[in-house]
């Protein structure tokens, strides 16, 4: 969480004090796809609880529509995320899989970030910009 002063020139309510504005920026080089936030009924109960985020890498190894091993290659550095991490990424793996199966053997790494709870997911920008504009 960032607090920016702005100051406007050409604004007389602003361009004495300014304007302070609140920003939520999270980095993240997860897609957005492996980006779950809080509001995701797959975004684990131990994140939940403790509000936090946490990042992390997962090979697979698959063919066609099956997985044929995973590995951690970055640990969230807890057992219940990184295991977590390991069943959403199969998951939507094998959706994707398919939907769109590829012939041979694949190894890949992917990365996930649970979003902490402060990070509005793209659902929740969306109910606010409606709001905003109104009726």
């Amino acid at each position: 969480l960032a607090l920016l002063k702005w100051r406007h020139p050409n604004q007389p309510e602003c361009a004495e004090s300014g304007v302070t504005v609140a920003v939520t920026y999270v980095y993240t080089w997860a897609p957005d796809a492996l980006q779950i936030y809080a509001d995701d009924p797959e975004y684990p109960e131990a994140a939940r609880a403790k509000s936090m985020g946490a990042a992390g890498v997962v090979e697979i190894n698959y063919d066609r529509d099956e997985i044929n091993s995973t590995r951690i290659m970055v640990s969230t550095n807890s057992p219940e995320l990184d295991d977590a991490m390991i069943k959403i990424v199969s998951n939507r793996l094998l959706a994707e899989m398919r939907a769109k199966p590829r012939p041979g053997t694949v190894t890949q790494d992917f990365p996930l970030m649970f979003m902490p709870s402060f990070a509005a997911s793209p659902a929740q920008h969306r109910a606010r910009q409606a709001a905003a504009s109104g009726p």
